[in-house]
Order: structure tokens, then C-alpha cells, then sequence
């Protein structure tokens, strides 16, 4: 019955001619758009410039094609080529040339540049010597005997030459090498032989093991291996080739009777 009245009856109020006032700017106001709240920016991150690569002269561009010429030439053993250039630029000549041949594996190329440019070979190249760029046996001997001709040249032990070669301790070394190859040889051919002379026997004792044939049919004379076909047969003591031999002949024989239906 409250709620009722409540609901039913009519409130009226009496309001103030300024509260009306501000009832119609509070409505007026909410008509009008909100002002966004600008956020302030984060600064940008100041990029540092790149550095331009330094522009060549025309003088060292040409150094630096020179430079890739000669290392092609030594790469490819170009001895011939090599030579006049060397002459034409000999201030160019350094220790990586004598690296590269090394790494290279130009023979001809590391003896000229030892032997007749005289390059130093205790110098460094990339955190190594000459010798420790050596590819094979063979550029490694160019320093030992030259270190054996002339010992007073460098200082080989800070070039990290070994030892001097000398041509009787060259053909020593090679006597024994040759010595060592044909011990592995005759080796290889004696366990080639052993296991050759292994299998015949092996044979021969699975021929000793396997039993005589049955006759088929009565008939009398040699007989195939395998007895009887779809017979089991004795096959103990057997090795296990003899095994595999008996059943090709069995699945042999029972193909055979088949097509004489």
C-alpha cells in the first residue's frame, strides 16, 4: 500500500530561480564535446649519422687493385706474371704474399719469394707465421731445406721452422715412408689372403656336415640338396650358408614339380 502511494502521488518541488540556472548550464555543458586530453610525446631517439666510407684516391684504388691482382696471381701459381710485377712494385711485396703461397699450396711460388725476394718469414700474418699457413708436407720441406742451406738467413726457430732437411734426411724420410707403404700392402694382401683360405674352408667343412640326399622317386645317382621337398631334412651342424643353400634348392625343386602338373 506504501509503495502504492508512494508511486502514485505527485512530488512537486520548489526550485530557486538560481538552481534552475545551474541545472541549465550543468545540461548545456554536457551537451558540449569533451576536450581530449593530449598526452605528451616521448621525444624521438636521436639517431646518431652514419659515417660515409671514405672516399679512394685514385692512387690508392690502384694500390688496392694491384693488390687484388696479386693475390689472384699467387693463388694460381701465375709464377710468370708474378715476376714482372714484382719488379714493377717491389715496395707491395709483403709477408701475406708469402702466406698466401704457403696457404695456397704453390710450391714454386713460396721457393721465389723465399729464395729470391727473400721475404722474412719470422713476420706475422693474421696472428701466424708463413710456415703455420704451410697446406702440405710439401710447402713445409721449402722451409726445412732452405733452413738447412742457409741457417744464419732468419731466425728460423722464431719462424717456427722445425728443423733443417737435408737431402740425405729427405731420402731417409722417403725410404721409410716407401717402407711403411709397402708393409701396409703386403699386410693387406696376407689378410686378404687369410680370409680367402677362411672361407674355402668353411666350405669345405659345411660340405663334410651336409647329409646325403635322399633319392626321389626310387632313382639312384646324385641327388640335389634339400631331401625331400617340403621335407625338413637334417639340417644340424650346419653352417648357416649351407642352410640358406638347402632352402633355395628345396623352393627350387617344389617350383620344378609344380610346373609338371
Amino acid at each position: 500500500m506504501r509503495c502504492w502511494q508512494e508511486l502514485s502521488r505527485v512530488k512537486v518541488s520548489h526550485l530557486t530561480a538560481d538552481a534552475l540556472q545551474a541545472q541549465d548550464e550543468a545540461y548545456i555543458a554536457s551537451l558540449q564535446p569533451k576536450k581530449q586530453v593530449i598526452k605528451p610525446q616521448a621525444p624521438a631517439p636521436v639517431v646518431a649519422p652514419v659515417p660515409a666510407a671514405p672516399k679512394l684516391s685514385p692512387e690508392e684504388e690502384a694500390k688496392l687493385d694491384r693488390q687484388r691482382r696479386l693475390i689472384d696471381m699467387i693463388k694460381k701459381g701465375r709464377l710468370d706474371s708474378l715476376r714482372p710485377f714484382i719488379a714493377k712494385y717491389p715496395d707491395e711485396i709483403t709477408v701475406q704474399a708469402l702466406a698466401i703461397a704457403s696457404s695456397s699450396a704453390q710450391e714454386e711460388v713460396v721457393s721465389y719469394l723465399l729464395e729470391e725476394i727473400k721475404i722474412d718469414p719470422t713476420q706475422s700474418y693474421e696472428g701466424r707465421k708463413p710456415y703455420d699457413h704451410s697446406s702440405s708436407k710439401a710447402i713445409r720441406n721449402i722451409y726445412r731445406r732452405l733452413a738447412f742451406k742457409q741457417p744464419e738467413m732468419w731466425d728460423w726457430k722464431e719462424a717456427h721452422v722445425p728443423s733443417g732437411l737435408s737431402e740425405e734426411k729427405e731420402e731417409e724420410e722417403n725410404k721409410k715412408k716407401a717402407e711403411r707403404r709397402k708393409g701396409l700392402k703386403e699386410k693387406l694382401k696376407e689378410r686378404d689372403t687369410k680370409r680367402a683360405e677362411e672361407a674355402e674352408e668353411e666350405e669345405r667343412k659345411a660340405a663334410a656336415a651336409a647329409p646325403p640326399a635322399a633319392p626321389v622317386g626310387g632313382k639312384t645317382g646324385p641327388q640335389k640338396l634339400g631331401g625331400k621337398i617340403g621335407g625338413e631334412g637334417n639340417l644340424a651342424g650346419m653352417t648357416p650358408e649351407m642352410r640358406m643353400r638347402v632352402e633355395r634348392e628345396r623352393r627350387a625343386r617344389a617350383a620344378e614339380a609344380r610346373f609338371a602338373k
